[in-house]
């Protein structure tokens, strides 16, 4: 009894001593690339004075996570007066144009409006193409990286053809997203590689490459590749 006499009276005590109360001026946030600190901890809306034994962290964390960009937060007491706010935001592969403003494309497909400077440019605004888009990019990027950082934008077709930009100044056309699983992807970009290199070498520029009248089967490719 006198325990727990003692630890209410202690807990009391605590949870009204000012020595304990938040500076939010003291918070600390990291992780944070699309937001400023400013911005987050007017839009969490921390009340100065306030004990922070008596702040429900798990209350921020969910607030937190409701942003579109944050993928995982954690809010700790940081004693005597603070608190620390770790933010995992979703990863931006690129970025997209919807009703004429920039909107940030993350790894899973989905958007929301900001800037992503030096990423690729993702041309279509529907949901699923984007997210076939990503998915194309991200095969792309494992496989041939070198060949990915020369890509300044991609596009679908309502066929589900595909459109790569090069930094270049030429384009090229891909078969459907469809069939382009990891082997024809890998011909596609040596196919792409092969006959740019020969046709500006030639004719000293060049406008696109279109493969999409290419058969692959087995190791054979048959078909026409029309450059212009």
């Amino acid at each position: 009894m006198v325990t727990a006499v003692g630890g209410r009276f202690c807990w009391r005590f605590l949870i009204n001593w000012d020595y304990l109360n938040l500076d939010s001026d003291k918070i600390i946030i990291k992780g944070n690339v699309f937001m400023s600190e400013d911005r987050l901890t007017e839009a969490l809306d921390f009340k100065d004075g306030r004990n922070i034994l008596a702040i429900d962290t798990s209350y921020y964390e969910r607030k937190l996570q409701k942003f579109e960009f944050v993928s995982k937060a954690k809010v700790r007491r940081d004693f005597p007066d603070s608190l620390k706010i770790d933010i995992e935001e979703k990863k931006p592969v690129g970025y997209t144009i919807i009703d004429g403003e920039s909107h940030v494309v993350t790894e899973k497909g989905d958007y929301f409006p900001g800037e992503a400077d030096g990423f690729l440019l993702f041309k279509s605004e529907d949901g699923d193409a984007l997210k076939k888009l990503v998915d194309l990019t991200e095969k792309i990027n494992r496989i041939e990286s070198s060949f990915y950082d020369r890509i300044s934008a991609v596009d679908i077709n309502y066929r589900n053809e595909i459109i790569i930009y090069l930094k270049e100044g030429f384009y090229c056309k891909w078969p459907v997203v469809e069939d382009l699983d990891e082997v024809n992807i890998k011909r596609s970009i040596f196919l792409t590689e092969k006959v740019s290199e020969k046709h500006i070498s030639k004719e000293g520029e060049l406008e696109y490459v279109d493969l999409r009248l290419v058969k692959v089967g087995g190791e054979e490719i048959n078909g026409a590749v029309v450059v212009k």
